[in-house]
């Protein structure tokens, strides 16, 4: 009896092999994409649990100053030394290569990793390949020092490591480091250290400077779980599609079985083995093929986590037995789910879909008005593309007997192709609705990239309100300050300091300004005061949009902050834009802060010209008149470039899965089209018996396919807007506390609808030929 159907089943894949190998590619994309995104997010998850520390036993700490920058000194971790406490300074910050690729920079002691008796670069091998790297490689930073040595070791993430003394030099931190990391301490030593710490010094817990981070991770990653679950979504409908046409094969099979004698117990035995089966093969083969794609994805995802949060990611990604289990269990629930969906009885599931159509409706206007979470935003988005799921089909419907009713004057062979599509859309839909929602999706991502992009260049150029920065030791910028103001050409020399705070238990960045003029040009507000910076000389403060959405702030009201060793009072007189910053930030005048916080050393001037343009002669007079190294100085144009770059970086990873979710639904209408051929055979062999040239067919099948596209292409136009709108005003402000202004033609998203189009029309070349040929065969 096994023989009987192992023949059996060889046998239908031998004559089925294509809808086979349509299923068989549209499970395992199905699971790669959603498997893939589940390992980048389970690999940044590990990461992080391991920078929280050591565990409960041997809690490790940081010694930190709430002033950022370099302010702990060498001969402070000397001190501890000599009092037996593990301590291990750390330097961090970022360089600019010769290249001008800005990177992460980490130093700290570090053996040499091959015994030899010189300093090392220790790069990972991912970023060793993108910078062209390999063992023994000497590059240099942008005004030509050396860094030393590379060497190629994995693990590292997107750092670069080196000893403290050539980090010391490359970032100009001289005898300070940024922070010092503890081991462990006894109660003793907790007691002996905290009484020598200043007061601008903190000693914390690792795990509480993790704990910080883990709201963006979560927030980052249920953004990427959102992709990866509509591209599983596409890969099912593919799926779907082969697994109805092999059901309607093999339920004819099936009746001739019994009628042989063959017990239905025995035919669902055999379903079910070979259901596991094909669980088997493409739960495995969807498991590598989302640990490939993790490892192509986790460089992008490492780079940007690092860069914009100074996360220390470090992703270890590889194929483990576990992911196949998970891929495979998947598999036999979906294979199950799809099998019902079909045996289901057609008519049911139909009035079942426009029965659910009104609670839909229903639910997305509501989540609309008022969505207050993360979870509940990202839900109106799913329910909006649930509705569309539902609603495309019949729009379909609607719009193409639309032109049949409106089009009965036309030559007859127009109204026959309009009349033949609506019979040919039925077998399509599946694949239409692919299309639509994968190309829905990427319209909404271009509509965010596109107004994220406008919004930060207007936001840069607000916030870039010097023409060049100068960063560095507090010393050093004191001396400068009153040479800068005395310098020709310079307008005005803006003080820059900041401090790590705190309103309502919550760390908030406390910011402070000096400027001889209204600083205007600094920030983008949403709501001030008419006379905000008069009220800032008097006590007033500034806070950033973050803040006041999550604290449910507006001008006039007053908050409490603590700078760390002083609390006071002030009252908001303005919100600014902070796009791109999760975390909450307030900004105060110099003078105000001096007298409330006492202790706030120079980070960095600002420098102002008439020009507001990079200048080569200014350049020459800081260096050469008042001794500023080039290192020193950070050019607008520069930080710019940077913060562009790390924009386009950012996004490419959201590009990059709506390029893989729309290959998904491409595939989906190619094995729509190759499936559709045979049924256009009998209609094409009459047609060109009573007359049509097979030109004539051609031209006809393809303009009936290049409507039906417009069509789907239009829906998931005006889709993609709403779904645009849906993560500026709703996912956007709820995950990561920050809103910005909506520009729905932004992101060129139109090209993607041409390339769809033209990619689309492409695919259809190849069977409707095929239909050609067939019925040029039977004119002969």
């Amino acid at each position: 009896m096994s023989s009987m159907w192992l023949r059996l089943l060889l046998g239908e894949w031998r004559q089925h092999a294509l809808l086979y190998l349509w299923l068989v590619v549209g499970l395992v994309l199905a699971a790669g994409l959603l498997s893939g995104v589940e390992v980048l997010n389970r690999a940044a998850k590990s990461s992080f649990s391991q920078a929280e520390g050591s565990g409960d036993q041997q809690p490790s700490y940081r010694l930190y100053s709430l002033n950022p920058g370099y302010q702990i000194p060498h001969s402070f971790w000397l001190k501890l030394r000599l009092k037996g406490i593990e301590a291990q300074p750390v330097l961090i910050g970022r360089i600019k290569l010769a290249d001008l690729t800005w990177l992460p920079l980490r130093g700290l002691s570090l053996p040499t990793v091959d015994g030899r008796p010189h300093w090392q670069t220790l790069v990972s091998p991912q970023t060793a390949s993108r910078l062209g790297w390999s063992n023994d490689t000497v590059a240099s930073d942008h005004t030509g020092q050396m860094l030393p040595r590379s060497q190629v070791v994995a693990g590292l993430g997107s750092w670069l490591w080196m000893d403290l003394a050539p980090a010391a030099r490359l970032l100009g931190s001289e005898d300070k480091v940024s922070f010092l990391d503890i081991a462990s301490l006894t109660s003793t030593q907790h007691q002996w250290l905290t009484a020598q710490l200043d007061d601008d010094w903190r000693l914390a817990l690792q795990s509480d400077k993790a704990q910080q981070q883990q709201p963006l991770l979560s927030a980052f990653s249920m953004n990427l779980t959102a992709l990866a679950v509509l591209s599983f979504l596409v890969g099912l409908l593919l799926a779907y599609h082969a697994l109805s046409s092999l059901v309607r094969h093999r339920q004819y099979r099936y009746q001739v079985l019994t009628q042989l004698g063959v017990a239905p117990k025995q035919l669902a035995t055999a379903t079910a083995v070979e259901l596991m089966l094909l669980s088997l093969v493409t739960g495995v083969g969807g498991s590598v093929v989302g640990v490939t794609i993790a490892q192509w994805l986790s460089p992008g995802v490492e780079l940007t986590l690092t860069a914009l949060y100074q996360a220390d990611s470090v992703f270890e990604i590889h194929w483990r037995w576990q992911y196949g289990l998970y891929c495979c269990l998947l598999m036999v629930l979906t294979l199950s789910l799809l099998l019902a969906a079909k045996l289901a009885p057609w008519h049911k599931l139909q009035s079942f879909g426009r029965w659910l159509l009104l609670p839909l409706v229903t639910a997305v206007i509501w989540l609309t008005l008022y969505a207050a979470t993360q979870a509940q935003a990202l839900i109106l988005s799913g329910l909006t593309l649930l509705l569309a799921m539902a609603a495309i089909p019949l729009l379909l419907a609607k719009s193409i007997g639309l032109l049949a009713n409106y089009t009965s004057r036309l030559p007859v062979n127009l109204n026959w192709a309009l009349a033949d599509l609506k019979q040919s859309r039925v077998s399509l839909t599946m694949a239409l609705v692919a299309i639509s929602l994968a190309l829905a999706t990427a319209i909404a991502t271009r509509i965010l990239t596109g107004s994220f992009a406008i919004a930060l260049d207007q936001h840069l150029s607000q916030r870039l309100f010097a023409v060049a920065y100068i960063r560095a030791p507090t010393e050093q910028l004191e001396m400068w300050l009153p040479k800068l103001e005395q310098l020709d050409g310079i307008t005005d020399v803006k003080s820059l300091s900041q401090r790590e705070g705190e309103v309502v238990g919550r760390a908030t960045n406390i910011k402070v300004v000096s400027s001889k003029q209204v600083p205007v040009d600094t920030f983008h507000f949403k709501q001030a005061d008419e006379h905000w910076w008069l009220a800032a000389a008097n006590g007033a403060c500034l806070i950033n949009e973050p803040m006041a959405l999550q604290q449910g702030l507006t001008v006039g009201q007053q908050i409490e902050v603590s700078s760390g060793h002083a609390q006071f009072s002030c009252n908001v007189a303005g919100i600014y834009y902070d796009y791109g910053n999760p975390n909450w930030e307030i900004t105060v005048e110099r003078s105000f802060a001096i007298t409330e916080m006492r202790s706030l050393p120079l980070l960095g001037l600002g420098l102002k010209t008439e020009s507001m343009s990079y200048s080569d002669s200014l350049a020459q007079q800081l260096e050469s008149d008042l001794g500023i190294p080039a290192a020193a100085v950070f050019w607008q144009q520069d930080v710019l470039a940077t913060a562009q770059s790390l924009f386009k970086r950012t996004f490419a990873i959201t590009d990059a899965l709506a390029w893989l979710t729309l290959g998904v639904a491409l595939i989906s209408w190619l094995a729509s089209l190759m499936a559709q051929r045979k049924l256009w055979s009998p209609t094409n062999d009459l047609l060109s018996t009573l007359g049509m040239t097979p030109a004539q067919l051609f031209g006809a099948r393809i303009g009936q396919l290049g409507l039906l596209l417009s069509l789907a292409l239009t829906f998931s136009a005006a889709l993609g807007v709403l779904l645009g709108w849906q993560l500026l005003a709703r996912v956007n402000p709820l995950s990561f506390g920050w809103s910005m202004p909506i520009y729905p033609m932004a992101g060129q998203w139109w090209v993607w609808i041409g390339i769809v189009m033209a990619l689309s029309l492409l695919l259809a070349l190849l069977p409707a030929k095929q239909a050609h040929i067939h019925a040029v065969g039977e004119r002969l």
